[in-house]
């Protein structure tokens, strides 16, 4: 305390000295300390308007927030693939048509409220799909083609071909329509695509025999 009283009576002298007696009669009705005191907060005001001043000159960059969310929801989608095999190409063909099934919905319902290790996307589809029985054919298509678009946003993939020559690995993709399996060398046409993630068959497609 003595030495902030010393360094008090220097400031106020030196500013009497520069300032006449206008500053030295407005000290003598502080006692030495309270005018510290106020000279202190009288500087902390002007420092704190300075760097509002300037920061207010700034744009403030929004701060990034992670979100992996829809990562792990993909994620827990692709793990489990499998389980939806059978309702691919379904799904495909009542979003291509614009024909809402009902069915089809309830069971990708099923599916999705029944999986034990994907709590992320079952949380997320079970919410969306809960209401299908009330939903009329435009809100149906609607949310079947959101649904698809999940899909093949996880990186399940519809396979494009039309026609092929019968090899060794055809049946690992393909069953045949009816009847007997064609011979190696033989040509077939596509009836029903496969669908993969990666090289894994999710889903079969369909073949017949063809007719050139």
């Amino acid at each position: 305390m003595p030495e902030l009283i010393e360094t008090t009576t220097t400031i106020v002298t030196t500013a009497r000295h520069k300032w006449g007696n206008t500053f030295g009669d407005m000290v003598r009705y502080f006692p030495k300390t309270s005018t510290t005191i106020i000279l202190l907060l009288v500087l902390g005001l002007l420092a704190a308007i300075v760097y509002y001043v300037r920061q207010s000159r700034q744009p403030v960059p929004p701060i990034p927030v992670p979100d992996d969310s829809q990562q792990i929801i993909q994620a827990e989608f692709r793990a489990n693939a499998q389980v939806f095999s059978g309702l691919y190409e379904p799904l495909y063909t009542m979003c291509d048509r614009g024909r809402f099934r009902k069915g089809l919905v309830g069971d990708w319902y099923d599916r999705t409220a029944h999986m034990q290790n994907a709590p992320a996307y079952g949380t997320v589809w079970v919410g969306k799909l809960r209401d299908y029985e009330t939903w009329e054919q435009d809100e149906g298509v609607r949310q079947m083609k959101e649904l698809l678009c999940f899909v093949q946003g996880c990186g399940i993939q519809r396979d494009g071909t039309q026609r092929l020559t019968v090899d060794e690995t055809t049946y690992a993709r393909y069953h045949m329509a009816e009847g007997e399996r064609l011979e190696r060398g033989r040509q077939a046409r596509v009836v029903a695509p496969f669908w993969r993630i990666g090289s894994t068959i999710l889903e079969k497609g369909v073949i017949e025999r063809s007719g050139s």
